[in-house]
């Protein structure tokens, strides 16, 4: 889901790319989570990384929630 500025507050796990390095540098595999790839977006941020919202089919093509509410919904199941 990206923000009004481009910005992804975190990852919807499909289709997300991370940095090798930013992995290396401390960030991992969150086992204490149902939603890992939340958990890593999280921990990026604690460490000062950026994540960012690519709008390209070029990259993957799924059908992302379109609003919170929607992604909630998409959680539940």
């Amino acid at each position: 889901m990206r923000g009004r500025l481009g910005t992804s507050a975190f990852s919807l796990g499909s289709g997300s790319v991370f940095r090798i390095s930013a992995l290396r540098g401390g960030v991992y595999f969150a086992e204490f989570s149902t939603t890992e790839n939340g958990a890593i977006s999280v921990l990026l941020h604690e460490k000062g990384y950026k994540t960012v919202y690519a709008d390209s089919g070029l990259i993957w093509y799924g059908e992302p929630p379109e609003d919170l509410a929607s992604y909630f919904t998409q959680r539940i199941r």
